[in-house]
């Protein structure tokens, strides 16, 4: 590896900073964090030239974090230029950033431990850095990586550390600093202090506000639409209603015909009460019924093989029970109607434009090179499928929202004079409760569920079991600090825990990966105490990797390992069956005022039929409802609600009650888990 040596001066005043894309699924965070700034951004990918980037007017540069690895690669292998380190610009390395910072100067190793740390940690900061002018010498931050700076370049200084590891670092005189947390996301609650001190070392100028990216995009949205009718798909969220009312304004409303696809997904009566709410600031909906078209539609899903991708069919919707062949037939669904309303209705395709409330969060966990280049792809989303990808490279797809996050969709909804109600309204995915099905014909159980079933039993029972270490124990030792250790075993003399690991997979997110692993379920006949159910919930995925979300179930102690399934399948019946839970939840939130102080609440379904005595062999009939509680501001990070302190847990209580008398359900489970490691919805 080639050394970092002299600086190379700019020779025109900086007016942006370079985001160089190692594939983060938080790269469009850092892009949002420093706009907010009121700094433009320039997001190229990490393999840029020296070249390439000295063509902007580039005041500092961040690369961003990565699904990469370089414990398995060298610098040159990964097609990153070293010469941008001689720039003369300020550097920022955020997780493999850093990794690669440290790899670039002799004596820098990244290596694999055998521990991960995959949530929020508390790291000591050096006060007297630059970067954290201004700062308290502790601060929580998001750590998500697998791989670790195990030895730093003599030319490196270290300025930050977790119990585990060197958290931070910089070339001393030469503005190039590493850290291996996120400042970018929520789950950082100081970063964006980092952010600003480090605009503050680029010298650049904030001028770049919401109000001239908004002027900038309606100019956008005149010029790709010249003479053009456009056709919105508007699901009643606030994604699709400010896109259509941005439309409006852009375009005017005569050219803007506004189309409400029924899925058979929606919540109870979800699609009236979007025709009123819509109609009552302006836009008159076309509402199509289209539920037997999803149920029985099929798409084509693409394979890949090592030098290209092939195509095989799916099976009907109401039939299949992989997540992401369910968001795929549904997306290309949406696209088959809409293109049967353009024939029905007579128009010229040619002349016709297909609109959608795309934001930037969506294309980043689809994987989509229109955000990323390198991006893992987490989930695909509905608006990102082939045949969307496929419409948009004809130019015949046109979203005004793409560069957004969900809270700047909400304040340009402001400035567009949209009612408060529905800026604020909690998201629904375009899919709707499809997706909030965990649908599935067996039990998951892998060679390592008996293993991972007893781990979770020693997790729980730490105090007695470290006197007769199980011989993967060091499996908990080796990913818990001491003070983690004291605490659980603490907690673990009373002994209480019961562990359940469930036989089904849930989606997450993890060291910018997708995972699609178990889910671990918590119970006791004493009632919750939610400190000890939320520390399990941030230990657990560190210590079994193949669990990527952490559940209490309420009500007694399960006292009967799951080991079977109910077959499940988006049919009436059982969309039916979560469609009531729903109403429960949203009925008990509006009653107690408490719909604004989430971000979110899925409310999912699962085919977990809890309580079932093996030595009686009854058959797995019932399924069971989980609350899935959701604070966040960027949607790409986020926690879940701690009972007694953003809502009471009477309130719980409450639709625990309500939902435990409908028929056919077995438990109500509780989602303690942050994202990452898991995702905001279950699929």
């Amino acid at each position: 590896m080639g050394r970092v040596m002299n600086d190379v001066s700019a020779s025109e005043e900086p007016v942006a900073v370079a985001i160089l894309d190692a594939g983060s699924q938080y790269g469009k965070v850092i892009d949002r964090r420093i706009r907010e700034q009121q700094v433009n951004t320039v997001v190229l990918p990490l393999s840029v030239s020296l070249e390439e980037l000295t063509g902007h007017r580039i005041g500092g540069i961040i690369i961003s974090g990565g699904p990469g690895s370089l414990s398995a690669a060298d610098v040159p292998e990964i097609g990153f230029d070293i010469n941008i380190l001689r720039m003369g610009v300020p550097v920022l390395g955020i997780c493999y950033g850093m990794q690669l910072i440290n790899a670039c100067f002799d004596g820098g190793k990244v290596e694999k431990t055998l521990s991960r740390e995959d949530g929020q940690y508390e790291v000591a900061i050096d006060t007297s850095s630059p970067l954290f002018k201004g700062m308290a010498a502790k601060q929580t931050v998001l750590l998500t990586h697998g791989d670790s700076c195990t030895t730093i370049g003599p030319e490196l200084t270290p300025i930050a550390w977790s119990e585990a590891i060197v958290s931070g670092v910089t070339v001393p005189g030469k503005h190039i600093y590493g850290v291996q947390f996120h400042p970018e996301v929520d789950l950082t609650p100081n970063g964006k202090v980092i952010f600003r001190n480090f605009i503050s070392i680029c010298g650049i100028k904030p001028s770049f506000t919401l109000q001239s990216r908004l002027k900038d995009t309606i100019t956008a949205v005149r010029a790709q639409a010249g003479n053009k009718t456009v056709l919105c798909l508007v699901s009643g969220g606030v994604d699709s209603t400010v896109c259509a009312a941005l439309l409006h304004k852009a375009i005017g409303k005569e050219r803007v015909i506004p189309i409400h696809i029924d899925n058979g997904f929606m919540r109870l009566h979800e699609s009236k009460l979007v025709e009123k709410s819509l109609k009552d600031i302006g836009i008159d909906l076309h509402v199509f019924n289209e539920a037997l078209t999803f149920s029985v539609a099929s798409t084509r899903i693409p394979v890949k093989l090592p030098d290209h991708v092939i195509y095989r069919p799916s099976g009907q919707l109401n039939r299949t029970t992989h997540p992401e062949e369910k968001r795929r037939i549904i997306g290309d669904c949406f696209i088959k109607v809409y293109n049967s309303i353009v024939v029905n209705r007579k128009l010229d395709p040619e002349s016709i434009l297909l609109a959608q409330g795309t934001l930037r969060p969506d294309l980043i966990e689809s994987g989509s090179t229109y955000a990323s280049a390198s991006a893992d792809a987490i989930k695909t989303h509905h608006n990102d499928t082939d045949l969307v990808r496929q419409m948009r490279s004809q130019g015949k797809v046109i979203e005004p929202l793409k560069d957004f996050h969900k809270d700047e969709v909400r304040l340009i909804g402001a400035e567009l004079k949209l009612a408060s109600a529905i800026i604020q309204r909690h998201p629904f995915p375009g899919p709707g409760l499809a997706i909030r099905i965990l649908c599935a014909e067996t039990a998951y159980t892998q060679p390592d569920f008996c293993e991972t079933q007893t781990l979770l039993k020693h997790i729980v029972s730490y105090h007695t079991s470290k006197a007769r270490p199980y011989h993967l124990f060091n499996r908990i030792t080796d990913s818990l600090s001491a003070s983690e250790q004291q605490f659980l075993d603490t907690m673990t003399q009373k002994s209480h825990w019961v562990s359940t690991l469930l036989p089904i997979q849930s989606v997450g997110v993890q060291g910018d990966c997708r995972t699609y692993s178990y889910c671990a379920a918590f119970s006791s006949d004493q009632p919750p105490n939610w400190v000890e159910l939320f520390f399990l919930a941030k230990i657990v995925p560190r210590c079994c990797h193949n669990i990527n979300r952490v559940t209490y179930v309420f009500g007694p102690a399960v006292k009967h390992a799951v080991s079977e399934v109910t077959p499940t399948y988006l049919e009436k019946p059982v969309v039916d069956l979560l469609r009531m839970a729903d109403d429960q939840v949203t009925a008990v939130l509006r009653s107690e005022n408490c719909m604004s102080k989430l971000s979110q609440m899925p409310v999912v379904l699962i085919p977990v039929h809890f309580d079932r005595d093996p030595f009686k062999r009854l058959p797995s009939t019932k399924r069971s409802v989980v609350l899935r509680t959701f604070l966040t501001r960027d949607f790409m990070t986020g926690v879940p609600a701690q009972p007694n302190k953003e809502i009471s847990e009477a309130v719980f209580g409450k639709m625990v009650t309500n939902i435990s008398r409908i028929p056919g359900v077995s438990r109500v489970l509780y989602d303690l888990t942050s994202k990452p490691p898991a995702t905001t919805e279950w699929e």
